[in-house]
This record gives C-alpha cells, sequence and structure tokens, in this order.
C-alpha cells in the first residue's frame, strides 16, 4: 500500500502462500530506491527467512517485487504460508 501522508514509501504485510512460497506485490513506486523485508511472524522450519528479487519493470509502470520463503535449510523453498513485512522507498 501505498502512504498517503509520505508519498516516496509504500508497505505492507502479505501472505506468502504454502504453495509456492512465492508472491508478486507492487510497491505503486516508478522508482524504487530501497526495498526491504523480513518475516512478521516466527520463523519455523519450514519458512525461516525471506528474500526478495525485484521484476523487470515495464516503461511507465510501478516497480513489482517477487517475495521468497525459504525453509531453515536455507535452500528450500518455504512450503508453509507465512506473513512478510515490507518496506519500500523510492518515488
Amino acid at each position: 500500500m501505498k502512504s498517503t501522508h509520505i508519498p516516496e514509501m509504500s508497505g505492507g504485510i502479505e501472505t506468502v502462500p504454502a504453495a509456492t512460497g512465492t508472491l508478486i506485490i507492487d510497491t505503486r513506486l516508478r522508482d524504487l530506491q530501497t526495498f526491504t523485508a523480513t518475516l512478521g511472524e516466527d520463523a519455523v522450519g519450514t519458512a525461516a527467512s525471506v528474500s526478495w528479487e525485484p521484476i523487470a519493470q515495464l516503461a511507465g509502470g510501478t516497480q513489482k517485487v517477487t517475495l521468497k520463503t525459504w525453509a531453515a535449510d536455507g535452500a528450500t523453498a518455504g512450503s508453509t504460508a507465512a506473513l512478510v513485512s515490507w518496506l519500500a522507498l523510492g518515488k
């Protein structure tokens, strides 16, 4: 959700589904300058950490990001639905 008070900021808490361990979100910002994501709940063996990756942006569009959860081994995709908190700054 883009902030109505600080237009250069957006963020939210999303549920990354168990089926894929990934979720695409729209930052609603055209020029992403910084992004961070973290688990919004206690880590479990099947959803222990989060990573993110920007998606190639279409001209004139807003920046989308893929959130990914990972199992405790750090190499296996998350297999439990998990809340992820994210924050983006840009223009």
